[in-house]
Order: C-alpha cells, then structure tokens, then sequence
C-alpha cells in the first residue's frame, strides 16, 4: 500500500482543524461556565463559632477510597436539614471510578454543587482567589457563624486533593469534618475524633489551613474552592 502524499496528509490536517478549533471552544466555555464565582467580603463579629446542629450529629462517618466529596456532602445535609442520610447513598451521585486508574476516580466540585442544590438547599459554589490572603479565611468563618457548614477543597496531608466540611472556628483554628481521618483508628464505620469538646473531628490552625487550601484545585481549576450549605429561601 502507498503512503499518501505531503498535500494528501496537509489536506486530512486541514480537515480537523475545524474539529480541534470547536472541541477548544467547547471546553473552555466549558470551564468557564462552570468556574465558581467570587464572594462579596462580609464581617465576621465572632471570634469563634461553631454550627450548632453538631451536638446532634457527634459521630463522624468514615470514608472510603474517593468518597470524601459525598461524605462531606452528606454530613453537611446532616447539619443543615437535620436529617439522617446514609453517606454511601451519596457516593453514585456525585463521585466516579475509572477502573483502570484510582487517580482519576473522584468527585468534581460541580457534581457536589448540583447535588447539594437536589437536595433542596441554596447551593453556590465560590472561590477566595481573588480576593486578599489575609480575608479569606473570612469568607468561610461568616458563613459558619451563620450557621452553614462549608465544603472545600485542600491538598490533603496525603499530597492528594480531599474533600473536608468547615463547621467551626476560632482566634487560632479552624475546625473540620475529615472523613478520612485516621480512618485505622477509628471504630467501625466511624471516624476518629482528635477534637473532643470542639467542633468536628480534627482542627488545623489558621496559617496550616490557609496553606492547604491554597494548593487544593484540579488541573489549574477550582482553586480556592468552597461551597457554602444552607437551606434554601422559604424551605423548612
């Protein structure tokens, strides 16, 4: 079989030009479509709070392997609605395996986004990037205060990218719900707790949880990240 000719191959490049120009587009418009906006600055005038549901909902659920974006999710719909939920359920809704590779298992930030606005609540997804290092933190201690647990994304002690639930804080920490941590100390299906009386399971310091925020992310996207919980208008 002959092999074609220079202007026969110059011809099929030509021909996909249009293909590869449109695929582009598509994805960026894509990406942008479904960039988290930017959040108005507000004052926060506590130095430390707490969600208040937590006394209801002591125990943590323990994940498994990608699962940390619908336990998040599921704990937070816990707090807010006050209801029960089973955290497997979540995890066909929000998170996917890929068989072949573990790395791109997981769960995108729009997923838990959509699911969570399913569920009935005021879900609206943001990111901190363009606002100064020292107000970020600010964002997430005044919804807190308002009594909406958030959702973000970190770069995990791990090295890899973990959903955690922000549901207090104070003049030196910030307290989380970490489905994955010391999963081999925790009891049955239950995380351990490394907070006692405190909010949540585990806290990290202001300047800790503002580095690992900071390198949490997905190919250059969702930098930032963070999804505030709370009912929506009108809802029960």
């Amino acid at each position: 079989m002959s092999e074609s000719s220079p202007k026969s191959r110059l011809l099929k490049k030509i021909a996909l030009l249009p293909i590869i120009v449109i695929t582009g587009l598509a994805g960026i418009w894509l990406a942008l479509s479904l960039a988290p906006n930017s959040e108005a600055i507000q004052e926060v005038k506590s130095k430390q709070s707490q969600i208040k549901a937590l006394h209801s909902w002591r125990q943590f659920p323990k994940q498994g392997p990608n699962e940390c974006g619908a336990f998040s999710l599921s704990y937070g719909l816990k707090l807010v609605l006050n209801q029960e939920n089973n955290p497997k359920d979540m995890v066909g809704k929000v998170s996917h395996s890929v068989a072949w590779s573990e790395g791109l298992s997981g769960t995108v930030p729009w997923k838990i986004t959509a699911e969570a606005a399913a569920q009935g609540l005021q879900a609206q997804q943001y990111s901190a990037l363009s606002h100064p290092p020292d107000q970020r933190l600010g964002l997430l201690c005044h919804h807190v205060s308002e009594q909406s647990p958030v959702i973000v994304l970190i770069n995990s002690d791990r090295g890899v990218q973990h959903y955690i639930l922000v549901v207090g804080f104070d003049e030196e920490s910030i307290h989380i719900y970490d489905p994955a941590i010391d999963a081999e100390k925790g009891i049955g299906d239950k995380t351990a707790d490394q907070n006692g009386s405190k909010a949540g399971n585990r806290s990290y310091t202001r300047a800790r949880f503002q580095e690992v925020w900071g390198q949490g992310g997905m190919v250059g996207l969702y930098r930032w990240w963070y999804l505030p919980l709370k009912k929506r208008a009108g809802k029960k």
